[in-house]
């Protein structure tokens, strides 16, 4: 499913090369771990899902923004956007001179799993099951390109789940939990896995190191 990530679809502006860095890791990574559907999303955007993420983990030498025009849109995804880059955990990976092109992606597939996981619970725990059923039935990155009536709906759907985001982010430390979560196990996955010579000596082959 990752060989459907494309530039014009995620929320960043990014070059060509970052597309085929991302593929290249999915593929070479793929016998050790991947992405399986965790939330509201079908793989196939959940695979989109990943590579924002993994755009937002790049070192800020790249230079990555966020598309203006999109955050009109996908406002929940701004918001979940900001809380991400302002958090400890998932900029300490980031910015951390030790951190991988491996290690950050452990961390994007973990990170996206366990967002995809929260996000669903926080539209079922708030009884927005429909906003659920509707974004498993469609390109939830290719929304804000829709017919006027779909446009607009997608947009209602947006500001229903922007009011109990930004509850749950002010009120509670589940967010902070998870990101930690994934952070930590991002980390010990990749100190245990590469110290077995076995897995190095097969990454190496496929000239990733």
């Amino acid at each position: 499913m990752y060989h459907s990530v494309t530039a014009k679809r995620i929320l960043f502006f990014v070059k060509e090369h970052h597309v085929e860095n991302f593929k290249e890791l999915a593929e070479k990574m793929a016998g050790f771990i991947t992405l399986s559907k965790t939330g509201a999303l079908n793989l196939e955007e959940t695979w989109l899902t990943a590579f924002n993420i993994w755009v937002l983990l790049q070192p800020d030498d790249e230079l990555i923004i966020e598309s203006f025009d999109k955050t009109l849109y996908y406002s929940t995804n701004h918001i979940i956007i900001t809380a991400l880059t302002n958090d400890y955990q998932f900029n300490f990976i980031r910015t951390h001179p030790k951190s991988t092109p491996e290690l950050i992606y452990i961390a994007t597939i973990l990170l996206t799993m366990a967002l995809n996981s929260w996000y669903m619970k926080l539209l079922t725990d708030n009884h927005l099951n429909d906003i659920a059923e509707r974004m498993l039935h469609q390109n939830y990155f290719e929304s804000h390109l829709g017919e006027e009536d779909a446009i607009n709906l997608f947009i209602n759907d947006q500001a229903r789940v922007v009011k109990v985001l930004v509850y749950e982010l002010s009120h509670t430390n589940t967010f902070e939990r998870i990101i930690k979560n994934a952070c930590d196990n991002a980390q010990f996955i990749y100190k245990d896995t590469f110290q077995n010579e076995q897995f190095i000596h097969s990454i190496k082959s496929k000239s990733l190191l």
